[in-house]
């Protein structure tokens, strides 16, 4: 039982060591609008006409710390 167990653990870190691999090899950046050089995000110029997808809030709690 402690051999299943171990072998598991390996396999499950051995896999997640491959992924951090893989993902370095990727030359390009994470999303199209990312300087790799800068790592400045850029964005369209109309960026102000986008719509509103919905806002949060906290309420303000009595007795609450803020």
């Amino acid at each position: 039982m402690k051999r299943i167990i171990l072998i598991t653990i390996v396999g499950i870190f051995s896999l997640g060591n491959l992924a951090g691999w893989a993902m370095t090899k990727n030359d390009r950046p994470f999303a199209s609008n990312v300087n790799p050089e800068t790592g400045e995000i850029g964005v369209s110029e109309n960026y102000t006409e986008w719509p509103t997808l919905g806002t949060w809030a906290h309420a303000k709690v009595e007795g609450g710390l803020g």
